[in-house]
């Protein structure tokens, strides 16, 4: 019997060409609404999917020839794992424990650059200084921007990101800083200063933010953290929307105690976009792009589509992030 996988987000073409010449039936439906999804999903052995589809439980009940969810992202919160696992269902994508080349999978590497072209472009108020050009108006001092070199970093999670955040911000002559207890007594790193998220946001200049989103990671970042930051810091979130308290920072940009903020990420539980503090003058947004690079996107889809050729044909479960009841 032919197997059926569903694509319910853009991916790069690489990985679903991949999956065809297996002899894998491949249907692609963009933008479907997840009550468009349960009425389609039992036909189908494989979804493939982007954090913008949200595998709900009612979505889950009704894959009943479901054998396996591949991610094509880092992250899993738009997964319902607990009702995956009951039903039997193996995630895939890349576990945090797993030992990987980090520059040959996923989009790891263009997060990190992401990241550091964040810091650059905030701290030198260059989105600004674009506009107001463009706008014929030649403000040449209006806009002073300040230097990464000797400024201190803090990073919140120590991943595969966070690492290659700290790698590339070392070329900067920058102070790192990191809180991340599942890392700090490692030997791995020995010009990184592990401290307390306490010490890490009152003594940064800049915090870059690469925790996985969960009960204990949601409103992370809030009123009462920003009144400790060191006053004119600037945040950097490529992670999760919902990690920073939105409201809160637009409070905390208002009143001059965050300098700026580029933001990626956006909490969607609301339905809608925080416009106001996506306009925000001081606030760098893009639309979930951080890894979005060519050759990172054709990285994921290929990962994807590998893990899932191995779990169901060589029973390799290496990549399942969950654990799936049989």
């Amino acid at each position: 019997m032919i197997m059926k996988a569903l694509i319910t987000d853009p991916i790069d073409s690489s990985g679903p060409e991949l999956l065809a010449s297996k002899g894998i039936e491949i249907t692609t439906k963009i933008g479907l609404s997840a009550a468009e999804i349960e009425k389609i999903v039992s036909d189908f052995d494989i979804l493939i999917c982007r954090t913008s589809t949200k595998v709900t439980k009612p979505i889950i009940a009704a894959a009943k020839k479901l054998q396996c969810i591949g991610l094509v992202s880092t992250g899993w919160d738009h997964i319902d794992i607990p009702e995956a696992n009951v039903h039997g269902i193996a995630v895939l994508g890349l576990p945090p424990n797993k030992d990987i080349d980090v520059t040959k999978k996923g989009s790891f590497v263009p997060t990190s650059e992401h990241v550091i072209l964040s810091m650059l472009a905030a701290a030198g108020n260059y989105c600004q200084v674009v506009d107001e050009l463009k706008q014929g108006n030649w403000n040449k001092f209006a806009f002073q921007g300040t230097e990464l070199f000797q400024k201190t970093l803090g990073i919140i999670g120590f991943g595969r990101i966070g690492q290659l955040v700290y790698e590339r911000a070392t070329a900067f002559g920058m102070r790192i800083l990191v809180s991340d207890t599942s890392k700090q007594k490692s030997n791995q790193f020995p010009n990184i200063e592990f401290v307390s998220q306490e010490n890490l946001v009152q003594e940064s200049d800049f915090i870059s933010i690469h925790v996985h989103k969960n009960a204990s990671t949601i409103d992370l970042i809030n009123k009462e953290t920003f009144a400790t930051m060191k006053k004119g810091v600037i945040l950097i979130n490529t992670s999760r929307g919902g990690i920073i308290n939105e409201s809160d920072l637009l409070e905390a940009l208002n009143l001059g105690l965050v300098r700026a903020a580029a933001i990626d990420v956006y909490d969607n539980s609301k339905g809608k976009l925080p416009m106001d503090l996506i306009t925000h003058p001081r606030v760098l947004a893009t639309p979930h792009i951080a890894g979005v690079s060519l050759e990172g996107q054709k990285r994921q889809s290929i990962d994807t589509a590998q893990n899932i050729l191995q779990y169901l044909f060589d029973g390799d479960t290496s990549n399942i992030i969950n654990s799936p009841n049989t």
